[in-house]
């Protein structure tokens, strides 16, 4: 698996998962050691944990090429009604 991937819907057992060959980037979701962390994968990374949202800001520019500082955060926009939620390396917004 060269993607991010969730731990418990993978084959991987928990004892592989926690040793040298991947690594944890959020709460259940892995990838393999030495893969780069590029944007994208990092957005990849960030839809597992939100399904529901949409990427926006600075995030959406990068993604097309558009000259932004890559401020290393994902930003993702959930919808005005959604519940507040945090992890590291990701700002979750509710815009309209």
């Amino acid at each position: 698996m060269t993607a991010p991937f969730r731990g418990s819907e993978s084959k991987v057992t928990r004892q592989r998962l926690g040793g040298k060959a991947y690594v944890r980037l959020s709460r259940d979701v892995y990838v393999l050691r030495g893969r780069e962390l590029d944007l994208r994968a990092r957005v990849a990374a960030a839809r597992l944990v939100f399904p529901e949202s949409t990427v926006c800001l600075q995030t959406s520019a990068g993604l097309l090429n558009r000259p932004v500082d890559d401020d290393g955060i994902v930003h993702l926009d959930r919808g005005a009604g959604a519940a507040r939620s945090e992890r590291a390396g990701v700002q979750v917004h509710r815009l309209g």
